[in-house]
């Protein structure tokens, strides 16, 4: 695991949340464990991460795992949809 410091706002007072343990659940979806920074506030909250689409392909991809790419950053062929055909058919029309 990276050793990258992890802060998200405390949900209550505002304050640095300092991440104390990450349990990951599955390749995919992790559960962190978080703590206020303020001692006033003391406030402890879990928090879940899921990836939920790639952006850019792996160099050493998992087989087992099926996460989707956003379609914005696909690397294949594009292949045009319903929207397109429309929008070409028009600019067809208007020459």
């Amino acid at each position: 695991m990276s050793t990258t410091r992890v802060h998200n706002p405390c949900p209550h007072c505002g304050a640095t949340g300092r991440r104390r343990m990450l349990r990951q659940l599955t390749p995919a979806v992790a559960t962190g464990y978080y703590q206020c920074s303020d001692p006033e506030c003391s406030a402890a909250w879990a928090a879940q991460t899921e990836i939920t689409h790639m952006i850019s392909e792996s160099g050493k991809p998992n087989p087992r795992l099926a996460i989707p790419f956003r379609p914005a950053f696909r690397r294949s062929s594009h292949t045009p949809t319903a929207a397109n055909d429309g929008d070409q058919n028009q600019a067809a029309l208007a020459h």
